[in-house]
């Protein structure tokens, strides 16, 4: 028996890692591997039967790390983005997804004979769209910034709130005894909402108060999202979550807080849970669970994923800016993801006896509709963009490693033309400065775990390293290399231009040279600061100056060529984005001769 369970266990970690490994590399949403092997080491060969493996630690297990999941998703919203966002994000937040709801749940109950109060939940959980399985979709379809900026928008505020909504029915309407509804609404909602509250200012005081040392930080935010839950449940049967998505909301939104100093622990553990949680979730399910009726099944997600979201979208974006093209594609991008599954799970898990057996088909519904909207959707989204024409053939926004004048001064320029720029930089003065223009910007490592997940890449589809740190730079480039297909550069700095031998980076790690290779950036610096400008240039206007250094170069089809060297002359209709040195420089700024353009590769 021990035997078996240590090979078990060790395969569980193999199995989680390797998916987690095949996921990147492929660039697949890991949900799916996860869920896929989930059910071939459970229910199809029975390697994995988690109630015989953990026993009675089976539930505990999976609600600390549901409760975890849940929490990490909790802390993208933020009220800052309600308060700013247009009409028709917020409609899509509200009037949309309750519209959305209502027909999802309304099709669970007409279609499949399930109770009101099953379907409403199932309709609150198939709001729950997910932001890591979102991102990855929005980067493979590439639409339009506006199109993909109202789905972000969306998917942060829509997951912890439909999160919530599902909380709430299943404790007033599917748990409460029929009797008392009301009152087990009110209960859940006072308990989790207190705690949570209590929890997060606790977390907050001991941060900003520096109480705890560096190295118990992490340990510390855990406990109490874990300790938190705990409580709640013990005082309301179904309190916990909603006390973990309300401390990971009122976190998110607290004013001069080191917030990401206390989640970092979501950096490893929460995706050692995350595997954990989808393999042992498949793993659990019984044949017997997955005997529902196909036909009425596959309508169902017919209804779900072709009627309901593109009817909301539709009607909450009447009278928006979006064209009907857009709203389209809108319609069709939702997957439903880890969030979703966790809050399934969860569920599933508690319900006993009686209602064990009415709530029995929610987690394959559940676990169909992931699948299905992550499999379509990934497969079918950039050709549908495509061919209604929204979406980008060739990404051709650019990412700036460094919020420094220089960066800053080239991302107004690319952004004055209608080229996205990210800013990324960890230094909070210049990201600050940077949102201060109004610039896109990720405050972070660039190259870090962190920003893997959320730095938002869409219609990005080159890199500009321009850090004060070569290191930096040269990482960057690697890591960057196989995501923008080799159009990758780096500006050369003072400290490479002086070091030799040893101290030197070696050939194979350097990129292409930006702007001619020899400029660096101490010397771009100083051409801006004694009154240098970098704008837009037509042809005509190229040839009445001829002391431009050419920095990008624009088609006429729109099109992003980095200049990596030469002089470049634009032809009709086309833009030459160029640094234009003050009347006092005394040196001529002309390129060699033989420098060219940068194509892509």
């Amino acid at each position: 028996m021990f035997d078996h369970t240590i090979i078990t266990l060790a395969g569980i970690a193999f199995i989680a890692v390797g998916c987690q490994w095949l996921a990147w590399r492929l660039r697949l949403p890991v949900v799916l591997l996860l869920l896929g092997a989930g059910a071939v080491m459970g229910p199809v060969n029975g390697f994995l039967q988690p109630a015989a493996l953990f026993g009675d630690l089976l539930p505990a297990l999976l609600s600390l790390a549901v409760a975890v999941v849940l929490f990490q998703g909790s802390l993208t919203f933020r009220l800052n983005d309600i308060t700013g966002l247009g009409g028709a994000v917020f409609r899509l937040a509200s009037f949309g997804a309750l519209l959305n709801g209502a027909v999802i749940a309304a099709a669970g109950h007409f279609l499949l004979g399930l109770p009101w109060a099953l379907a409403a939940l199932f309709g609150a959980i198939a709001l729950v769209t997910g932001g890591s399985e979102l991102l990855p979709l929005l980067r493979r379809t590439r639409p339009g910034p506006r199109l993909a900026a109202l789905l972000r928008q969306e998917a942060a505020i829509l997951a912890p709130l439909a999160t919530l909504l599902a909380v709430l029915i299943h404790a007033g309407v599917v748990a409460a005894p029929l009797a008392d509804p009301l009152l087990a609404f009110a209960s859940t909602l006072l308990a989790g909402g207190a705690l949570g509250i209590a929890g997060a200012y606790l977390l907050a005081l001991l941060l900003r108060h520096h109480l705890l040392p560096p190295h118990l930080v992490n340990v510390t935010a855990l406990a109490l999202v874990v300790v938190n839950f705990t409580l709640a449940n013990a005082l309301e049967h179904e309190a916990g979550l909603l006390t973990v998505v309300v401390m990971g909301m009122v976190l998110a939104n607290m004013k001069d807080l080191a917030l990401r100093e206390a989640v970092d622990f979501r950096e490893s553990l929460s995706a050692m849970l995350l595997s954990l949680l989808l393999l042992l979730v498949a793993a659990q399910l019984e044949p017997a669970q997955l005997a529902l009726p196909a036909a009425e099944v596959l309508l169902l997600l017919a209804v779900t994923l072709l009627l309901a979201r593109p009817l909301a979208v539709i009607l909450a974006t009447l009278g928006s800016a979006l064209s009907w093209r857009e709203r389209l594609l809108a319609g069709w991008i939702a997957p439903r993801g880890i969030m979703a599954t966790a809050v399934a799970a969860l569920f599933a898990l508690q319900a006993p006896g009686v209602e064990a057996s009415i709530a029995a088909p929610l987690l394959p519904l559940t676990l169909l509709l992931v699948l299905a909207s992550l499999l379509l959707q990934n497969l079918t989204a950039h050709p549908l963009g495509r061919l209604l024409g929204v979406a980008e053939t060739e990404p051709r926004g650019v990412l700036i490693i460094g919020a420094h004048a220089v960066a800053r001064a080239i991302a107004r320029a690319l952004d004055g033309q209608g080229v996205r720029a990210v800013l990324a930089d960890t230094d909070w003065e210049d990201i600050q400065q940077a949102r201060m223009d109004g610039l896109a910007t990720y405050l972070g490592n660039p190259i870090s775990e962190q920003a893997d997940r959320s730095l938002d890449l869409v219609g990005i589809g080159h890199l500009l390293a321009m850090s004060h740190r070569p290191a930096l730079n040269a990482l960057a480039c690697q890591r960057y290399g196989s995501e923008f297909g080799g159009r990758v550069y780096s500006l050369l700095t003072a400290e490479e231009r002086r070091a030799v031998g040893k101290s030197a980076i070696g050939r194979q790690y350097a990129a292409t040279r930006l702007f001619g290779g020899e400029l660096t950036l101490t010397q771009l610096g100083g051409l801006l600061g004694r009154g240098g400008e970098i704008r837009a240039y037509t042809p005509e206007e190229v040839e009445q100056h001829d002391r431009l250094l050419p920095l990008f170069l624009l088609t006429a089809q729109g099109a992003l060529h980095v200049v990596s060297g030469g002089t470049v002359q634009p032809q009709a209709g086309e833009l030459l984005i160029a640094l234009h040195p003050a009347a006092t420089e005394k040196q001529p700024l002309r390129p060699d001769p033989g420098l060219t353009v940068s194509t892509p590769a």
